[in-house]
C-alpha cells in the first residue's frame, strides 16, 4: 500500500480501467460503451489505498479499517456498503464513498447525484437514531470525472414550471458535478469532498478545479476529524 502518491494513483486509475476492459475482452465478455472498464470494481483501488494510508497515519489501526464488507446500517433501508469505513471501539469514525464517471456522462449524472444525496442522508439519520455510535461520523465523497470535450460543453435543461437555479442554467457537466460536490459539503451531507477531472493522455492529466474540493483539503479534513476522535 505504501508508495502511492496522488500522481501515481491517478495513473493507476487509468491503467486499472484499461486492464479491466482488456480482461473482459479476452474472456469474450461484451459491455456497452466504456462500462467494461469499470464493472470490475478495481479502478479506484489506488485512491482507496491513499485514503487508507491517511487513516492509518492519523491513528486508526489497520484492524479498525474496512474496505470490503464495509456495510453500515441505514434509517430508510437495512444497510448500505461503503468503500472505506473506520470504526473505533464500536463507534463509526468515518465512512467514505469513491465514485468515477468516464463516458455516458449525460445519462448518469442524475443517478450519481441521487446516490450521493441518498447515501449521506440515510447514514446521517442512522447516526441521529443511535445506530452507529454516539459520536458524529465524518463522511467523505471522492469523485473523478473523465475529461474530454463533452464534459466541458454547455448543457441545456428545460424546466417549464419554474426557472432553474442560475448556477445550473447552461452549466457544463463538469460545472454541474462541481456544484453538486460543493453543495453536498456546504449543506452538511458530507464533511469533505474531492472532485478531480482527469484524462488518460499520455501523459495522464488531472485537474482540481475547486480549491475547496482538492485531494489535499479532503485529506486534511479527514486527518483533523480522526485526530479529534482518537485523541491524537
Amino acid at each position: 500500500m505504501d508508495g502511492y502518491t496522488f500522481e501515481s494513483a491517478t495513473e493507476a486509475f487509468w491503467a486499472g480501467r484499461n486492464d479491466q476492459a482488456q480482461q473482459q475482452a479476452s474472456r469474450g465478455v461484451e459491455d456497452a460503451g466504456t462500462r467494461g472498464s469499470v464493472t470490475g470494481g478495481q479502478h479506484l483501488n489506488a485512491f482507496r489505498d491513499l485514503i487508507v494510508q491517511e487513516l492509518s497515519r492519523s491513528g486508526i489501526a489497520e484492524s479498525e479499517i474496512y474496505t470490503s464488507r464495509a456495510r453500515l446500517p441505514g434509517r430508510y433501508r437495512p444497510a448500505k456498503d461503503w468503500d472505506i469505513v473506520a470504526i473505533r471501539e464500536g463507534c463509526l469514525v468515518a465512512a467514505i464513498e469513491l465514485k468515477s464517471m468516464v463516458g455516458s456522462v449525460g445519462n448518469n449524472i442524475n443517478n450519481r447525484a441521487e446516490e450521493a444525496i441518498g447515501n449521506a442522508t440515510d447514514l446521517r439519520r442512522a447516526y441521529d437514531t443511535g445506530l452507529v455510535g454516539p459520536k458524529r461520523p465524518w463522511l467523505g465523497y471522492f469523485f473523478i470525472l473523465g475529461g474530454g470535450e463533452r464534459v466541458h460543453q454547455s448543457v441545456s435543461v428545460r424546466s417549464p414550471q419554474f426557472p432553474l437555479d442560475p448556477a445550473m442554467d447552461g452549466a457544463t457537466y463538469a460545472q454541474r458535478y462541481q456544484l453538486l460536490m460543493q453543495r453536498l459539503v456546504e449543506d452538511g451531507l458530507y464533511d469533505a469532498g474531492c472532485f478531480l477531472i482527469s484524462e488518460p493522455g499520455p501523459p495522464v492529466r488531472v485537474d482540481q478545479p475547486s480549491e475547496r474540493l482538492t485531494f489535499d483539503s479532503f485529506q486534511l479534513s479527514l486527518r483533523a476529524h480522526v485526530a479529534q476522535s482518537v485523541g491524537t
